[in-house]
């Protein structure tokens, strides 16, 4: 997985790059520390349980492109995995879509790639077990699934 990852973390302006199941943890990652772990492990678990609330809509999140003060998390959806990419405000984000799309075409591809996915995938949903979600957070979701 760590060629494949090298590939996305080569273009400019790309300062990390993660691959994680749905309960946030690790499968691969690649690039700098940049986040810090406490702080990735709290932003994509807050970041996961956001799209499982989707899921439970019957929407499906294919991507998305979170901006902050410092940089950009971007979050792509592979059916059985999840990718973020932490990178610089600058990034040029067409070259590093097209990049992503081919070097998760190959990954899949990839017999070794594809049995440690299926090793490691979970339900989208599990995230929303009240022991992972604070009460503020059951509030939002129960606005959901009313909604």
């Amino acid at each position: 997985m760590r060629s494949y990852l090298e590939k996305i973390k080569a273009v400019h302006g790309v300062l990390g790059v993660y691959v994680l199941n749905n309960r946030a943890e690790s499968l691969a990652q690649y690039g700098t520390e940049s986040i810090g772990k406490q702080n990735k492990e709290k932003i994509v678990t807050e970041i996961l349980q956001i799209l499982a609330s989707f899921i439970l809509k019957g929407y499906s999140v294919i991507d998305t492109d979170f901006m902050f003060q410092n940089g950009r998390l971007l979050y792509f959806n592979f059916d059985k995995l999840n990718l973020f990419v932490h990178c610089q405000k600058n990034v040029k984000i067409s070259m590093l879509r097209m990049t992503i799309n081919v070097v998760m075409v190959e990954a899949l591809d990839d017999k070794k790639i594809v049995k440690m996915i299926n090793k490691n995938i979970i339900d989208g949903k599990l995230l929303l077990r009240p022991d992972k979600v604070d009460k503020e957070e059951l509030i939002y979701i129960e606005r959901i699934e009313q909604s």
